[in-house]
């Protein structure tokens, strides 16, 4: 069964996110990472947890993080089952599932429904682990799925992975958007987490680019946010804009090796002026009102919540077809350095032009 909200987005590119809609008085309990560190899973769970306490729902979360998966998980599952057994909830919805130890945490949770009989949704971000689970770990999740009340995907690559994998259905499945708009009344709090640098980059630079990654990270010896075609992009662009800058944000650096080889490629094309390295866990959505372009040239995506909080802010994008992109995103080919650079200099045409009618 496909539920009603990932239905029609193969034809109009447009998804939503909806699994959170008109749920009220409700026990529910959370599984899933919280930030810090900022990611886009992170930011999701903590701000479906504000729309759901908004909606009067008792919200209990159960933390999630690295410690407690791989140093003392028995301890980690006799606390989230002694949770289950006191709360009682309507619904537990699990985030966790290609986290280490996921899927043991779920069939502890499926052998507890029987006695409690909740809802369990699966709320799945990652496009990329089921090709890496075993044959054995996925008929294990197999038996699990049809008791599934609802299982979401972020995006339809996600979706995919499961075709892909000849993964059993839920009991509904829907492809929705992990995109909820964030709290407008903290971004002068945000914007003072800020380097001073930072505003003094901005306003010298013109026009100013942003790409943004969870940590740097290679996928087959690739660089998997495309960091380095932005450099070679920005190669490019500085002949017609010497005063252009790029903004590189990164949650953390991740790969130093690879950050140093980046940092270097960057004297190569005589760009240090020109690139800003935003390095640490700031929330990224006040910074996208202030520049000109977004570009996410991933290797790999799912539903990327960074290019939706652009196309929010009222920015363009520019980002590979790696997957299907939401309506408004300007789209090439994943590689293809000339067609990422033709459409670039498009999309920052047009801009201009619309500020100088805007400015008549």
């Amino acid at each position: 069964m496909v539920c009603a909200c990932g239905a029609d987005y193969e034809s109009n590119r447009s998804m939503k996110h909806c699994y959170t809609n008109n749920i009220y008085y409700k026990r529910i309990i959370v599984l899933g990472p919280l930030p810090p560190p900022l990611g886009g899973v992170s930011v999701h769970v903590e701000r479906v947890i504000a729309k759901l306490k908004e909606q009067y729902n008792d919200v209990m979360y159960s933390e999630s993080c690295v410690e407690y998966r791989y140093q003392f998980f028995p301890i980690y599952i006799i606390r989230l089952l002694l949770m289950l057994c006191w709360h009682r909830p309507d619904q537990v919805h699990l985030h966790t599932l290609y986290l280490s130890n996921g899927l043991c945490e779920l069939q502890w949770i499926m052998r507890l429904k029987k006695l409690l009989h909740y809802d369990a949704l699966l709320i799945e971000h990652d496009c990329r682990y089921l090709y890496r689970r075993s044959e054995q770990w996925k008929s294990a999740l197999n038996r699990l799925l049809p008791d599934i009340a609802q299982q979401i995907f972020i995006g339809n690559v996600t979706a995919q992975s499961y075709v892909d994998n000849k993964m059993a259905a839920a009991q509904c499945n829907t492809i929705e958007s992990a995109f909820l708009q964030p709290e407008q009344s903290q971004e002068q709090v945000i914007l003072t987490s800020y380097p001073q640098e930072l505003f003094q980059f901005i306003e010298n630079h013109s026009p100013l680019l942003l790409a943004n990654a969870f940590q740097l990270s290679l996928l087959d010896g690739k660089d998997l946010y495309g960091f380095d075609s932005c450099i070679e992009l920005l190669g490019k662009l500085k002949v017609a804009h010497n005063n252009i800058g790029f903004i590189f944000v990164l949650g953390s650096i991740g790969n130093e090796t690879y950050y140093q080889q980046l940092r270097k490629l960057i004297v190569e094309y005589d760009l240090t002026d020109n690139c800003y390295f935003l390095i640490g866990q700031r929330q990224l959505w006040p910074l996208l009102k202030k520049i000109d372009l977004f570009v996410r040239p991933t290797l790999s995506d799912g539903a990327s919540v960074s290019i939706e909080e652009a196309l929010w802010a009222g920015k363009p994008v520019v980002a590979t077809n790696v997957c299907l992109r939401p309506q408004d995103v300007a789209v090439y080919d994943v590689g293809d350095s000339d067609q990422f650079y033709e459409l670039v200099v498009r999309v920052l045409q047009k801009k201009a032009t619309l500020n100088i009618q805007n400015s008549l």
